[in-house]
């Protein structure tokens, strides 16, 4: 069911709970009064510290500091909160000294409590920027308000001074770090490849061009020397065939010691003589025509000496193609007919007759030879010595030329380790440099930096506790809880006072109601049914 109230209604309420509403607004006043006159005044000294961007162009030096602005302050407030400094605070300000049952701890975290590092921003509400901090901490002291302030103001400047110029420092040491590392790595591979160098250097690919021309010389000069060794046996054989030649004529010049032509006439007379006694076959008569012809033909026979000469050419050309076939390894056949070619042309040579000279040329002829002999032996020495020569340095020429290509590798990969370990080591050395720079430009204060804006000031007036906040608080809470309390009231206790009230409950308006009635000494005074207090009237 459903009862409206009017205003009349909720006055009448008053009325009868007056004396409820006016308890409890007087007794939450007198709470609100009682502590806001015993509440201690709370001195706040303020202090702004100016975030000053970096001052040299970025473009020039770049600096190494990085991270978050909010992260890198957030940073320096801890290390400015910390206990160590707390304590140092406390100890050197004596604060909370008159409160003896506090410990250090309890000191430390109460002053925390009261200190306020608050950032100050500007920008949109995605980029938003750091332009400044607001140090603050309060004190019922205004004093220690000011010197606690400025303690962390100071703190926070020396910290973020120190914080950047480690960093920039411990950045640079590490490059250089790095850097002198590289730089070992680097000398320890150029030592390596100068030792591979000094091991191979006679296989090194820039002597390759070198040796090929010193082995196509060395080749050429081979052809040459066996060209001369085979003229200088042709010459030899010559010579051989010479001394025969000589020997032979010294043999018949040292026959008797006459002239071919008493010689001659000696075997003519003899012939005649044993022609007498002898027929013509008999072998005495026959030796002595062989003889005497002999000796006609070296007198004046009909082979001349441009003949031996020839036949002494075609003996050492034909003994040369015997040779060659050996060395091929040539059929049998093709050995043969050149074996019978050489042993006909020396029948021939022997066969032909051996002019006869005085015992004097000959000897001296025969010496010559044999002078020229030595001669062209000894050449053949050398030049045996010499071929030998070249073909070990042909040999040892070609197998430097073999080791170029695999030196070559091994000089490659260290040549490209030294490479990549070289453009590193540049690398770092140009960091480091920048580095340097940069930790110049922290120690000269020229990068981003702390400047105090506005120094801590004392407190005039204390900033708490608001006494009439407190005391309008303590109204409130009472109005607050007078209401609560006749509600409660009117609800638990509540009574049937309007004829509408009994007419929606029972369907039936009351017959009639009795006005209340007051005691004598209230008419008098004014309060009855037409006094100042309206009579609340009864239902029946």
């Amino acid at each position: 069911m459903q009862v409206s109230y009017s205003i009349r209604d909720y006055l009448a309420v008053a009325r009868r709970r007056f004396w409820v509403f006016a308890t409890s607004l007087a007794l939450c006043l007198a709470v609100g009064i009682a502590l806001a006159t015993s509440l201690p005044p709370i001195f706040v000294s303020n202090g702004r510290i100016l975030i000053e961007s970096q001052q040299v162009p970025e473009d020039l030096i770049r600096s190494t500091i990085t991270g978050v602005a909010h992260e890198r302050i957030e940073i320096i407030k801890q290390r400015v909160m910390t206990r160590q400094n707390l304590e140092e605070i406390v100890n050197d300000h004596a604060l909370y000294a008159e409160q003896d049952t506090l410990s250090m701890l309890n000191r430390v975290e109460k002053l925390r409590s009261r200190i306020a590092i608050d950032l100050v921003q500007t920008g949109s509400t995605r980029n938003r920027s750091i332009i400044a901090l607001d140090v603050s901490y309060e004190d019922e002291a205004p004093e220690k308000a000011l010197s606690v302030t400025q303690d962390l103001v100071t703190l926070l400047l020396d910290e973020n001074v120190k914080a950047r110029t480690s960093s920039a420092t411990q950045t640079t040491e590490f490059l250089r770090r790095q850097a002198d590392a590289l730089e070992v790595d680097l000398r320890a591979l150029e030592d390596q490849l100068a030792v591979y160098k000094r091991q191979n250097r006679g296989a090194l690919p820039e002597q390759l061009d070198l040796h090929l021309d010193m082995l196509q010389r060395a080749r050429g000069q081979l052809r040459d020397t066996e060209a001369d060794i085979g003229d200088l046996e042709s010459e030899i054989r010559f010579l051989t065939f010479e001394l025969d030649l000589a020997s032979r004529q010294i043999d018949i010049s040292e026959g008797d010691g006459t002239s071919p032509v008493e010689q001659l006439a000696a075997l003519q007379t003899r012939l005649t003589s044993l022609q007498a006694r002898y027929v013509d076959q008999h072998p005495d008569i026959v030796a002595l025509r062989d003889e005497i012809r002999a000796i006609e033909q070296s007198m004046g026979g009909n082979e001349s000496s441009t003949q031996r000469l020839a036949l002494i050419q075609q003996f050492l050309s034909e003994e040369d193609e015997l040779q060659a076939r050996l060395a091929r390894g040539a059929d049998a056949q093709s050995i043969l007919e050149a074996e019978n070619a050489v042993n006909a042309t020396r029948e021939r040579l022997q066969a032909l007759p051996v002019s006869v000279e005085p015992y004097e040329d000959a000897t001296t002829t025969m010496l010559k030879t044999q002078e020229r002999m030595s001669a062209a032996r000894q050449r053949m020495a050398l030049l045996e010595q010499s071929r030998q020569t070249l073909i070990n340095r042909i040999s040892d020429l070609e197998g430097r030329v073999a080791q170029t290509p695999d030196i070559q590798l091994g000089i490659v990969a260290l040549s490209r380790d030294i490479e990549t370990t070289q453009i590193q080591y540049e690398e770092l050395r140009a960091k480091e440099l920048e580095a340097q720079l940069s930790q110049n430009l922290e120690e000269d204060s020229k990068a981003e930096r702390f400047s105090l804006l506005e120094p801590p000031v004392r407190a005039e007036f204390p900033s708490k506790p608001n006494r009439l906040l407190i005391v309008a608080a303590g109204a409130m809470a009472g109005i607050g809880l007078g209401a609560a309390l006749t509600l409660f009231l009117e609800l638990v206790f509540g009574r049937v006072t309007r004829p509408v009230v009994i007419k929606e409950i029972f369907g039936a308006p009351p017959l009639s109601t009795i006005p209340e009635l007051y005691p004598p000494q209230n008419r008098s005074a004014g309060s009855g049914p037409t006094g100042s207090a309206m009579a609340q009237r009864g239902s029946v």
